[in-house]
């Protein structure tokens, strides 16, 4: 790798990174709700839950706009810009979904000023009073010049990460709470 290839390495992992203060880790996408319902029950029933969002929606719906908002950027177009962001909200299924989506879009949006290269969408503040978080995301991959293909798949690994994580904490919570109530 190239010293540019690795800045823009870093650049989509720091992007991706469970660390940025947008609060993804609070957020598990109705996997938890699954879970409570029993839709959700073990390794394999989690494993089936997280691909088929993946596949039916993430790959369908938001990774499509995703890179309209990235090539928006690009292309310096507001209008195509706000349309897309405003479609991913519309897509959340729920209030809850589209809550979650506007305050880690709204988190991430606060970051623009401060993240290398992307104070070039400061501005935009004002035109876009509701961001969604993956417009953001793609918003600030754009401007930061990350390589697409490289910046959407770790969005998506990002994603695919945080719902692992999430199935575990909640099996490993229930897992204690049964012990427990075993043992009392």
């Amino acid at each position: 790798m190239t010293n540019p290839e690795i800045h823009a390495a870093l650049t989509a992992l720091h992007l991706a990174s469970p660390a940025l203060p947008v609060g993804a880790f609070a957020y598990s996408q109705g996997l938890e709700q699954a879970i409570e319902e029993g839709l959700v029950r073990d390794q394999p029933s989690a494993q089936g839950w997280i691909e088929d969002v993946l596949l039916l929606s993430l790959a369908q719906q938001e990774l499509v706009l995703w890179r309209e908002v990235y090539r928006a950027v690009n292309a310096q177009d507001t209008d195509r810009l706000v349309a897309a962001n405003q479609l991913l909200i519309a897509t959340r299924e729920t209030a809850e979904f589209r809550l979650e989506t506007i305050q880690m879009g709204q988190s991430m949006s606060r970051l623009f000023d401060q993240w290398p290269g992307a104070d070039s969408l400061t501005h935009l503040r004002n035109t876009i009073k509701h961001w969604a978080y993956p417009a953001a995301v793609a918003a600030c991959s754009a401007a930061t010049k990350t390589p697409e293909d490289l910046a959407l798949a770790a969005y998506a690994w990002s994603w695919v990460e945080n719902q692992v994580l999430a199935a575990v904490n909640i099996f490993h919570w229930d897992t204690a709470a049964v012990r427990w109530s075993c043992t009392t």
